[in-house]
């Protein structure tokens, strides 16, 4: 497993959640069974497995716990859907942080700006990347206010090692998922709005034009 000699993700995570995280970093297609220890760890903070959404169960889970520290700022943290099925923020167990020796720090990349089917005009999703201590990689994540993608609200799209440089492992996680999109949904991308990031918004537009 990927944690098992690495130190430093014990003084990050708990070991239910390293266990959803191994899982994840070998299996990132697939969600488990819900008599197995990570299947259990998932529906105990409210992650229901839902069929035909374009990432696993445990994708949604990895990003309620790496964006944890910037819950606040992610654009499904005030959203109310009583008819929701999966990852409906906040997850309680996954906001109290108070044992941790480290915190994590999300670093935004960018916002882009989809084309939506809703009464706004617009989907926005904004992507971040978080470097976890201990498995020394870099996980992709996207959040957005409208869960009809992914299933869910925040999912982490993706990951790279630490000795990939930043915008060349964004990249390849960010243009993958963006395949998926247009193989499986056919969106259109209106532009980049918002305040660049790590990945400037012109940058980002010149990676989606090569999708």
């Amino acid at each position: 497993m990927p944690s098992s000699d690495l130190p430093g993700a014990a003084l990050t995570f708990a070991a239910a959640d390293r266990d959803v995280l191994d899982y994840w970093f070998t299996q990132a297609d697939e969600s488990p069974s819900s008599q197995s220890r990570v299947g259990q760890r998932i529906a105990a903070v409210g992650l229901v497995p839902q069929r035909g959404q374009a990432y696993s169960t445990p994708a949604a889970f990895v990003a309620s716990l790496v964006l944890n520290s910037i819950r606040h700022r992610l654009p499904g943290e005030d959203t109310t859907d009583p008819g929701a099925k999966i990852s409906q923020q906040p997850l309680p167990e996954l906001k109290s942080t108070s044992w941790r020796r480290v915190e994590l720090l999300p670093r935004f990349l960018c916002r882009l700006n989809w084309e939506s089917r809703g009464p706004e005009g617009y989907w926005a999703v904004d992507y971040y990347a978080t470097w976890l201590p201990g498995y020394r990689r870099w996980v992709v994540t996207g959040s957005s206010d409208a869960p009809e993608y992914w299933g869910v609200y925040d999912v982490a799209l993706g990951w790279f090692d630490d000795d990939e440089p930043l915008l060349d492992g964004t990249r390849g996680v960010l243009t993958a998922d963006w395949r998926i999109a247009q193989k499986l949904y056919s969106p259109a991308a209106e532009g980049f709005v918002g305040q660049s990031g790590a990945v400037r918004a012109e940058t980002a537009e010149s990676w989606l034009a090569g999708v």
